[in-house]
């Protein structure tokens, strides 16, 4: 689930702010907040968040972070899994 994906990540980077910190020198033009992180995790749409411009970021943070996770983790809905029997 995505959310779960995005607990990782604010688990390891070492809370909300934290992540938001992380995310703001990955996107020097975004001025992002602990509220947002925030946001993102009560959204009544978890499937939607976060904003489909910040995951490449996120993914990189996850990365620097050790972890394995993906764009599909994060948005399953941006990153479906590729039906390989179709080839």
């Amino acid at each position: 689930m995505a959310i779960e994906s995005l607990k990782k990540i604010i688990q390891t980077a070492g809370g909300q702010t934290a992540l938001a910190d992380l995310l703001c020198a990955k996107l020097p033009a975004r001025r992002i907040r602990q509220s947002h992180v925030c946001n993102w995790l009560n959204s009544r749409n978890p499937d939607q968040m976060p904003p489909a411009d910040y995951v490449p970021a996120l993914e990189s943070i996850a990365h620097d972070l050790g972890l394995s996770l993906s764009g599909r983790d994060l948005r399953p809905d941006l990153y479906p899994v590729e039906d390989r029997r179709a080839a």
